[in-house]
């Protein structure tokens, strides 16, 4: 007896939900997109000659229908409890855009209202007839000029038709927000090219990465060949940099404030034997924010292997790098991260003459610092 009350209470709230909610039977062509109420539903199919939406609460609903290239529409429908709601989806109305014609003349202007894409037709000869069976106005619409654009269009997928003479040549084509999609045809081979401006923006984007990705590369191996790391205090440093700890160590201090340290030696080595001059230089905290690598030749030569070093130096990143990635001058060059650390290298080359004893001397200066 318990049991049969409680399968008759079971049924009893199962029928009563049941009849709490109700159908939605969308009637339509295929290839529909349906939501209700912002929720995407489906897609109207032949089987069910459109959607059918289940388990659809008693009440007021918005039912948006969307037709790719024409625009959309919504509407507010009240169901009641238990009911299968036939809706019957509306004809779709074509976009209504803006066409214009520029090149060797003033600029005409068609039709007014739109949504969010551009399209621009170059074609070969200009004067061709084109349609658009998505787009009013646009049936056998004669191209005067060189360049014919149509401003806002919807995003989605759009067929087009090109016509001259006696030939016609049929595209498809995308339309994605606020990019320009590019179409040239030429009516006498049938080439068509079809472009977009955010398919170049991509290749830019690509581009700018695998530069940085370069330039970043480019700085961690001039900071790995000459021993320095953003970052390090001063003991970090000299035990990081061992060659610049072993001749310099924490022993020569050519000046010192209550602001900064500078750590450094010189020497008559040239290039090609080591640096005649390296030096660290701290903070208030004591932390490492530059390091000078200094080559230089003889003060009675001006030895050729420093320019050739310097050269060879700056030969690698201009062939690795934009010229927007560095700034140059005749003799020096200054690379710039772009990481967080704020690091810059600047590799210079210089030379001079001693007044009144005709000697004259060059050198390298490469130095790595980072700025506030």
């Amino acid at each position: 007896m318990r049991k049969l009350f409680s399968l008759v209470i079971l049924l009893f709230f199962t029928t009563a939900a049941m009849a709490q909610t109700a159908y939605i039977q969308v009637t339509g062509e295929s290839g529909l997109t349906v939501y209700l109420n912002g929720e995407y539903k489906g897609t109207t199919s032949a089987e069910f000659n459109g959607l059918v939406i289940e388990n659809v609460r008693q009440g007021s609903h918005t039912i948006k229908i969307v037709k790719t290239g024409y625009s959309p529409y919504e509407e507010t429908i009240s169901v009641k409890s238990g009911e299968v709601f036939a809706y019957k989806v509306k004809p779709f109305q074509k976009q209504e855009v803006t066409v214009t014609e520029k090149g060797n003349g003033t600029i005409s202007e068609k039709v007014k209202k739109g949504a969010t894409g551009t399209l621009l037709v170059q074609s070969v000869p200009i004067e061709i007839k084109i349609t658009m069976p998505k787009v009013e106005g646009i049936e056998n619409l004669q191209k005067t000029k060189d360049q014919w654009t149509v401003d806002k269009l919807l995003e989605g997928t759009y067929d087009i038709k090109f016509i001259f003479n006696n030939k016609t040549i049929s595209k498809t084509f995308e339309i994605t927000g606020n990019d320009v999609t590019s179409i040239f045809v030429n009516m006498l081979n049938g080439d068509v090219k079809i472009s977009s401006s955010r398919d170049e923006r991509i290749k830019k984007e690509e581009a700018l990465k695998n530069a940085n990705e370069k330039r970043e590369a480019l700085i961690k191996k001039l900071c790995e060949t000459y021993y320095f790391k953003p970052g390090l205090t001063v003991s970090e440093f000299m035990n990081y940099n061992t060659r610049f700890s072993k001749e310099i160590g924490y022993n020569y201090i050519d000046y010192n404030t209550n602001d900064f340290k500078v750590y450094g030696r010189r020497s008559g080595k040239t290039p090609v034997e080591g640096p005649n001059q390296i030096t660290c230089t701290t903070d208030g905290r004591n932390n490492v924010y530059a390091y000078e690598f200094f080559a230089a030749a003889s003060e009675k030569n001006d030895d050729p292997s420093v320019y050739a070093f310097y050269k060879e130096l700056i030969k690698k990143i201009k062939e690795e790098l934009p010229s927007t990635f560095y700034t140059e001058s005749d003799h020096y060059l200054t690379l710039y991260s772009r990481n967080s650390n704020g690091l810059r290298v600047s590799i210079t080359y210089s030379n001079w003459e001693l007044g009144g004893r005709n000697s004259k001397g060059s050198f390298v200066n490469i130095d790595f610092r980072v700025d506030d």
